[in-house]
């Protein structure tokens, strides 16, 4: 008998010594934190009213303003702005045969472009990183349409696609 109670108060003693060493603090310990942001990726067209439906194909235009887009965009590594059309730069007549050319400026850029065609786009803007946060920014969309001259009445269209894109 006295040899269980032996062992049963070695055991208490054992556990008592062990609990004390395990409730012991440390002087210090680290503590894993995260947060996250998602990606902000946007692109809006604002067109001035009227401007992109009322061009004028007989006579031409030159430099009119027809949009301005805002961009907003916070990944670090920056973006750019591509930009391509669905006749590739070409103001088409819905009969399909009869078109005149335009090109556009984005962003005040000195050089137009003539808007290759979807699947073949264009950088027409580029803002490089790196981004410290959340950029917006407002770029102006001015088109040239060169003169139709002799072209059959009806109209005349083109849709011109932009897209953000992250670098």
């Amino acid at each position: 008998m006295k040899n269980i109670k032996h062992k049963a108060a070695a055991t208490l003693a054992m556990f008592i010594l062990l609990l004390s060493l395990a409730s012991k603090a440390d002087t210090s310990a680290t503590l894993f934190l995260e947060g996250y942001i998602e990606t902000i990726s946007e692109l809006y067209i604002d067109p001035v009213i009227g401007a992109a439906t009322t061009l004028n194909i007989v006579g031409g235009e030159v430099a009119r303003n027809i949009a301005s887009v805002t961009e907003t965009s916070n990944n670090p590594a920056g973006y750019e702005i591509l930009m391509a059309s669905e006749n590739a730069g070409l103001l088409t007549h819905t009969n399909g045969t009869s078109n005149t050319v335009y090109t556009i400026a984005y962003d005040g850029a000195a050089v137009a472009v003539q808007p290759p065609a979807v699947g073949a786009e264009v950088t027409v803007k580029t803002v490089a990183g790196p981004l410290a946060g959340t950029v917006t920014d407002t770029s102006a969309v001015d088109i040239t349409v060169t003169a139709g001259g002799a072209l059959p009445a009806g109209a005349y269209t083109d849709t011109l696609i932009l897209t953000l894109q992250a670098l």
